[in-house]
């Protein structure tokens, strides 16, 4: 599996787990030609429609800085000093102090007045290498593995990692020693490797970089910001940039039936789409029609008694597929809400919560949820069904919405996130 496509999993892995599917305000009509009519009697609920759109996109806001660009806001006055003088023709520094040194190492872009520059860094570049030695060789000191610990801790954070980078080919590239380490290096010929028995020993070699350094800031495209992929989509069709904007709103999958071609082709060959200044990464958790169907039911339409609903999984590939979903399988923890209110949810009840070793139950309640996927295997032409109330008494006429999402993983290693919006009435 590539990096991109454990990326995808991962998310969707931890949709199934969140419990909910945001829905957009384009989400397809609430009933559309498939979907279930509404019932006659108006004592009882009645399903409405049961929503299975062939794609789901996740854009998840990053905000005008991906990974390493820092934001003008962010940073201190002396910080943006430094900046402003890189931009407007050159910070000139003889003998750098540390935050300098340190802050243009690991600020190699930043963003300011909705342009990008990218920080020309002029200092000497370190190399720490490292070669495994014994006792028997080693005339000088030897510090101890709480020596190192404490020679690698700065600014708060401890960089015991430093010993297996240094023994890996290359060694260890950085663009600042802090004093503690540079001491540490000059003061011990071999320490205790916290990563096994031996003794290691450490060599600092620089460049040539002489004074006076010159600190320069350039201009960049918003593409060249990071070494992964970037999709511009500034001169995309309107159509896009909409679809890019409402997904990229919403806490969850986006769902859509007929996404364009070109969009869903941008979104799964780049790691990054930017669009007025904001970036999202970008995943296509369905990109396609899934060989899964969701079915919903009432069992028992009448509110007042406990309505209940039942919901269906069924398999129409030729072979095995399976389903992925947070606990209880096969649909984890479900809940509704009134439709247009998503931030008011109420719980569906099956025992199949209390039964459940990751959830955690009180009443009829849910108290702590264990991370976990759980698998549920079906073959060619099987159907799952689980049960659910709906134990609300007191709910006002008008239509309330299920959603959600199940993992689906075909025989020859196809599928992805297969969502789901359910919509019933309750009767004036």
């Amino acid at each position: 599996m590539d990096r991109r496509t454990a990326l995808q999993t991962l998310a969707g892995v931890s949709a199934l787990l969140g419990g909910c599917l945001s829905t957009p305000e384009s989400a397809p009509s609430e009933t559309p030609p498939n979907s279930q009519p509404p019932a006659t009697d108006n004592e009882t609920l009645s399903i409405v429609s049961v929503e299975t759109p062939t794609h789901a996109l996740r854009l998840n806001e990053l905000g005008a800085s991906p990974n390493s660009v820092s934001a003008w806001l962010h940073l201190s006055d002396r910080e943006r000093d430094v900046l402003e003088q890189a931009i407007d023709g050159g910070y000139e520094t003889a003998d750098p102090p540390e935050w300098i040194v340190s802050f243009v190492s690991s600020t190699p872009y930043f963003f300011r007045d909705e342009e990008y520059y990218r920080l020309d860094n002029p200092f000497p570049r370190y190399t720490i290498t490292g070669e495994i030695v014994t006792e028997e060789s080693v005339s000088g000191r030897i510090a101890s593995g709480e020596t190192y610990r404490e020679a690698v801790t700065h600014d708060g954070v401890i960089s015991t990692g430093i010993a297996r980078l240094a023994l890996e080919e290359g060694g260890y590239e950085t663009r600042s020693v802090w004093d503690g380490l540079r001491e540490f290096i000059e003061t011990y010929e071999a320490f205790e490797n916290p990563y096994g028995e031996d003794l290691v020993k450490l060599t600092l070699e620089h460049n040539d970089a002489e004074p006076p350094y010159t600190i320069t800031a350039t201009p960049v495209q918003p593409t060249e910001v990071t070494d992964f992929e970037i999709w511009d989509a500034t001169n995309a069709t309107s159509e896009i940039r909409s679809v890019v904007t409402a997904a990229g709103k919403v806490d969850g999958l986006y769902q859509i039936d007929t996404p364009p071609v070109e969009l869903v082709d941008q979104l799964e060959s780049h790691q990054y789409v930017y669009l007025e200044n904001t970036f999202y990464t970008t995943y296509v958790e369905t990109p396609g029609a899934l060989p899964v169907s969701v079915g919903a039911s009432l069992t028992d339409d009448t509110l007042s008694d406990g309505a209940r609903i039942e919901l269906t999984l069924t398999n129409h590939d030729d072979e095995e597929v399976e389903i992925g979903s947070g606990a209880p399988r096969p649909f984890g923890i479900l809940r509704f809400h009134p439709r247009g209110e998503s931030d008011r949810r109420v719980l569906l009840w099956t025992d199949a919560y209390e039964e459940s070793s990751h959830v955690e139950t009180d009443g009829h309640s849910i108290g702590r949820i264990e991370e976990i996927m759980e698998l549920t295997r079906l073959k060619s032409g099987e159907t799952v069904r689980h049960e659910f109330r709906i134990e609300e008494t007191d709910l006002q006429p008008g239509r309330y919405v299920i959603e959600s999402d199940v993992q689906v993983s075909t025989a020859d290693g196809e599928g992805g996130a297969l969502p789901y919006r359910i919509v019933f009435s309750v009767p004036e």
